[in-house]
């Protein structure tokens, strides 16, 4: 709980590069050696036991807990 996800809409994803993923915190912490251009897969793949595991994942937007579905949708595709 002491870093979360911020889930940014897909228009956002050239801006990531700037941030080198770590819009996606939560992996970084949990995974240090997996390449900032394997977040979003990674997270992709595991977002549904991070929220289980009450790891936050919030609009980068609106800091509201987005839901499973929803961060599906939004992450961008690799």
């Amino acid at each position: 709980r002491n870093t979360n996800s911020l889930i940014m809409p897909r228009w956002m994803k050239p801006l990531e590069w700037f941030w080198l993923g770590q819009n996606l915190h939560s992996i970084h912490h949990l995974f240090p050696r997996v390449p900032f251009y394997r977040y979003h897969a990674l997270h992709r793949d595991i977002a549904p036991i991070l929220q289980a595991q009450g790891t936050p994942i919030i609009g980068i937007f609106s800091r509201l807990p987005v839901s499973p579905s929803n961060t599906a949708e939004q992450m961008p595709a690799d």
